[in-house]
Parts: structure tokens; sequence; C-alpha cells
């Protein structure tokens, strides 16, 4: 039976995460450490937003266009895969379903990019 006790929870996902971090090698734990820390730096909300309005919260894959109450706002997607490069010309508006299928598979990467590259600097696909 699953503990619900939220304090017993809590310390119980502290400790695997300790063990977990305590067995990565320095140099991992290094570039994980300064990964993150350059993500934080980078991580530009308002470049994001910027994003989705020049996109006019519309998928630039399907079209599906988000309103206010659908749920979680579309992600914005990093066309050359960088979390850290927030220009404007490398984020792209696009909903989860088509988020999910660019970012899942390693193998696809070149094909999407290559795709995403032709998107114009007013947000609209060019026809593939």
């Amino acid at each position: 039976m699953a503990n619900k006790d939220p304090e017993k929870k809590k310390a119980y996902n502290k400790a695997y995460q300790h063990k977990w971090y305590a067995n990565l090698p320095p140099e991992k734990k290094k570039a994980g450490i300064e990964r993150a820390r350059a993500r934080h730096a980078a991580n530009d909300k308002g470049a994001k937003g910027a994003a989705r309005k020049r996109d006019n919260n519309t998928c630039q894959i399907c079209g599906k266009v988000w309103h206010r109450g659908d749920g979680p706002r579309f992600p914005v997607h990093h066309i050359n895969y960088d979390d850290t490069d927030n220009r404007p010309e490398n984020l792209i508006t696009l909903c989860h379903s088509c988020h999910g299928q660019t970012s899942g598979n390693a193998e696809n990467r070149d094909k999407w990019q290559a795709y995403f590259e032709k998107v114009s600097l007013d947000g609209s696909v060019v026809a593939v």
C-alpha cells in the first residue's frame, strides 16, 4: 500500500535523490550543475511569451489555437534544441501533441530542425 503521509513521502524522495546523486561521477555532477545554471540564467520567460504572441498562440505545425481557459499554455520549442538559446528566431510555438513529436526522438532532430528553419520571421511556416 502506498504511503500517504506527505512528510514520510518527502523524506523518502529526498533520500532517494541523494542516493542517486551521490553515485554520479564528479565530472557528471559538475556538468549537470553548470548546465542547470546556464539553463536557469537563460530561461527568459519574456522571450517565450513574445514567441507565443508572435505566433498568435497557434501551433506552427497543425494550426491548433490556444485560448485562455484551455489548460496549460502551449510550449515554446527551441528549434536548435539548445534550451539556453532564447533568441526569437530560435523559438516556435507548438501544441502539446506536436511538441511531443518533435522533442521525443533524437533520431528525428535533423528532420525537425530543417523543417523549423523554414519558418519565416513573422512566424508562419513555409510549405515543406
